[in-house]
């Protein structure tokens, strides 16, 4: 997501809860639903994170594999290619 479209999507945010900031949002949310609709996504998004990390994990030994295949030395340009490729796959995914 774009650093434009999360200023806009926290600006609607804004103007449909009433929150002035992001503390006056969470303060809002324990007031109102109690402590625990604090956490009420963290499942949701923690085994969305580890599904990610060890996606992209994988990408990357297997581009660093290609290109140590393809005869590039294991330095730093083999594992910022890696990394790059991995990223954009976990993009596109």
């Amino acid at each position: 997501m774009s650093p434009y479209a999360v200023h806009v999507f926290l600006r609607f945010e804004i103007l449909c809860f009433s929150y002035h900031h992001a503390f006056h949002g969470i303060w809002r949310v324990y007031k109102d639903e109690g402590f625990r609709q604090l956490f009420s996504g963290a499942s949701t998004a923690t085994a969305r994170s580890v599904l990610m990390t060890v996606g992209q994990l994988s990408f990357y030994d297997q581009f660093k594999s290609i290109l140590l295949d393809w005869d590039f030395k294991d330095n730093l340009t083999t594992h910022f290619l890696a990394s790059l490729a991995a990223v954009s796959v976990g993009l596109v995914t």
